[in-house]
């Protein structure tokens, strides 16, 4: 009991506190960051993704494409990337 009674005085007098917050803030919050960033979201409900057949111009030429139609009807914000 001793030895734990004067570790814990030890880390108090060298303001471990503090640096117990400064490693969280350095190392676990930005893993929780980015495993927050990188996690997927499969089958958000409400959002509708329709593919269209269209066409468009390159260079006065028409081609063949997909129109991508994203409706929003989650009633939050949604972000999308890629």
């Amino acid at each position: 009991m001793y030895l734990l009674s004067s570790w814990w005085a030890w880390l108090r007098e060298n303001d471990a506190p503090n640096w117990f917050s400064i490693a969280f803030s350095l190392i676990v919050w930005p893993l929780f960051l980015i495993w927050l960033d990188k996690r997927k979201r499969l089958g958000i409900p409400h959002l509708e993704i329709i593919l269209r057949p269209s066409q468009t111009t390159i260079s006065g030429t028409k081609h063949s494409a997909v129109s991508i139609v994203f409706t929003n009807r989650t009633g939050s914000v949604v972000y999308l990337e890629r």
